[in-house]
């Protein structure tokens, strides 16, 4: 459910400082104060609430649990120029609506269609601004990153209707098993073309039961969930070249003393309805060389066939296991209620959570999450649902059938793409049906996930192809027929112009450390490779000439000459 009525205790005065006790929140709900028309004549709701001078710079009574809040809320750069507020100015308590600053859907899009979907929303949230603080798209825009960031304080009367869109809801210290059912059910009642598995065969899979602890071949038709997570510093992930002297496939250590995040993962797996769990470490042979090569080279198989991958993007190592399952409990949900006013945090963008994770530094686990058709991702602060077709998160309740076109085959296209290889550096939006991607657009995807590998860590520098490998297959098999040689791709699907793509491919560099190396300059440490000494490596990667039309690749040739 979105906001539920509180207990009576948090709204007892004694847990709110002077200041917060002053301001008179009400006037927020007065339609007709301070709207103002943007640029795109669009009616922006704007609503001064108090001058507040400097007082949420740092909370100043620290048991106050609102001025902890509008302390956490207040925005710090000045729009345009991204520098700190001067120490003399002062700030403003206003009041936004969530449907103009949000990051979920594309207000640039269609007017018209955005307009439709969010009609009706009067979900507000407060945030604590410079004195002064305008409503152009820059400062929108800073508004909107701010909410990504740090979240929504959306605030509404007690006991009044929810927003019809963007409700919060409480995100409750443990794992919500029947709202991961009723996303996974959604999807495969309505997302049979996009979230359906492909015809991919796999060679000797071995599959956990849940429930019995054996390490079986997979039965045939057996649906069953993978897990993807960090191995830890004392573990050799991904390149399995030292197998555990105890372990032989088809045997497990009692469930006991298995790892906490592969108890969470088994007991998630359980809850969801499926009794087979895949795991790389026990999965594989790690005493046959062979074996084990073969199993690598249909990772891409092996992560999109299964019906789900668990996520573990929080933690450090095994030990972690998965927040909100188990022992593992979350942190209270920031929500207060004060004078019969219900204010609830939205909680940062999972995208912010996931990226800022030790997960997210791991080569091997970037593919694992890209090749998947569903993910259900756990962060520290929440559970995130990925799949081909759409994307939702716990802390807020969105209405999937209106954000969905009219068969409810996949979201509109005003709707913000996966985290997991839809969006690019170009295009944060729609990406969810591949057959309606441009074979430029596609090849601009796979330069940027090869952007995003090539700045995550790897155990062993041999591993630096090989943790692609999977990605490269998909791509090859993709509608746009994206080859590559030693990881340069080029468009096979379009030959007058699959030359010119793998030389407008060529223009890479690596943005430098900063450390610096022997002669005093900035260096980029190269990586050993068995095949090749190309694009991978310690420091991020850099495309002199993205692929954005179809016209760039004589563009590129013509503006950079091959020596």
């Amino acid at each position: 459910m979105p906001i539920r009525d509180r207990p009576a205790n948090p709204n007892h005065p004694s847990n709110f400082c002077a200041k917060c006790l002053e301001l008179d929140l009400e006037k927020a709900f007065d339609n007709s104060a301070n709207r103002v028309n943007d640029w795109q004549s669009w009616s922006q709701l704007d609503i001064k609430i108090a001058n507040v001078g400097t007082y949420y710079r740092q909370p100043s009574v620290q048991s106050c649990h609102l001025c902890r809040l509008l302390c956490d809320s207040r925005l710090t750069t000045i729009a345009g120029l991204g520098r700190p507020k001067d120490a003399q100015d002062t700030d403003e308590l206003r009041a936004f609506s969530v449907a103009e600053h949000n990051p979920w859907v594309n207000a640039e899009f269609d007017y018209t269609e955005t307009r439709r979907l969010l009609e009706g929303d009067d979900a507000r949230y407060l945030v604590v601004v410079p004195s002064g603080y305008g409503t152009d798209y820059i400062e929108t825009r800073l508004l909107k990153e701010r909410g990504e960031k740090q979240g929504f304080l959306i605030f509404r009367r007690r006991g009044s209707p929810s927003p019809d869109v963007f409700a919060p809801r409480i995100v409750e210290s443990n794992f919500d098993v029947s709202l991961g059912k009723t996303w996974l059910q959604f999807c495969l009642d309505h997302h049979k073309r996009l979230c359906s598995p492909a015809a991919h065969k796999i060679q000797g899979l071995w599959l956990i039961h849940c429930h019995s602890l054996v390490v079986k071949l997979a039965p045939p038709e057996a649906k069953y969930v993978a897990l993807s997570y960090v191995w830890g510093k004392d573990s050799t992930e991904g390149n399995f070249t030292e197998p555990d002297p105890e372990y032989s496939l088809g045997h497990m250590p009692p469930r006991t003393d298995l790892p906490v995040v592969i108890q969470d993962a088994m007991a998630v797996t359980t809850d969801m309805g499926f009794n087979y769990l895949w795991i790389d470490k026990f999965c594989i042979d790690q005493k046959n060389k062979k074996e084990k090569d073969t199993q690598i080279s249909q990772m891409d198989s092996i992560y999109h066939n299964a019906e789900l991958t668990i996520i573990a993007a929080s933690g450090s190592d095994p030990t972690y296991g998965l927040s909100g399952i188990g022992s593992r409990h979350r942190q209270p949900h920031p929500t207060l209620v004060i004078r019969d006013i219900d204010i609830v945090s939205t909680l940062r963008h999972p995208k912010i959570a996931i990226e800022s994770s030790k997960w997210s530094t791991r080569g091997w686990t970037l593919q694992e999450a890209v090749l998947s058709r569903r993910r259900l991702v756990f962060t520290d602060d929440q559970v995130y649902f990925e799949f081909n077709a759409m994307n939702c998160q716990k802390s807020l309740s969105t209405p999937l059938k209106r954000f969905h076109v009219k068969n409810n085959s996949k979201f509109r296209n005003v709707m913000r793409a996966g985290i997991f290889g839809r969006g690019d550096l170009h295009q944060e939006y729609g990406m969810f049906d591949e057959a309606n991607i441009s074979p430029t657009r596609n090849l601009s995807r796979f330069t940027e996930i090869v952007r995003r590998y090539t700045a995550r860590d790897l155990t062993e520098d041999s591993d630096s192809l090989r943790a692609l490998y999977g990605i490269f297959r998909e791509f090859e098999k993709s509608r746009s027929r994206i080859f590559q040689i030693q990881g340069i791709p080029y468009l096979a699907s379009v030959p007058d112009n699959a030359l010119e793509s793998f030389l407008d491919a060529l223009m890479w560099f690596h943005k430098c450390r900063s450390d610096k190396g022997p002669n005093g300059l900035n260096h980029v440490a190269e990586r050993s490779f068995h095949h090749s000494r190309g694009l991978a490596g310690p420091a991020k990667l850099i495309w002199q000439v993205p692929v954005q039309s179809e016209n760039s690749y004589s563009n590129g040739l013509r503006s950079h000459r091959c020596r």
